[in-house]
């Protein structure tokens, strides 16, 4: 899924899709950070799962590479 996240640039308040609200990505939350991505962790997650989800992501940027 590829969805939109608003950063209000002088508050730094995020604005995240209710969609993503309602799927219990609310309150705070870890993230894994480097020089060009954030990865906010949905608060029930493990490493593991992460992992796992993080994998997927990866082959779907690459099946969108190909087109």
């Amino acid at each position: 899924m590829r969805t939109k996240i608003k950063v209000n640039a002088n508050t730094g308040v995020l604005y995240v899709p209710k969609d993503l609200l309602d799927d219990g990505f609310k309150g705070e939350m870890d993230a894994l950070v480097n020089s060009m991505t954030f990865t906010i962790i949905h608060p029930q997650a493990n490493l593991e799962r992460v992992k796992e989800s993080l994998q997927l992501l990866i082959e779907d940027i690459d099946l969108r590479l190909k087109r």
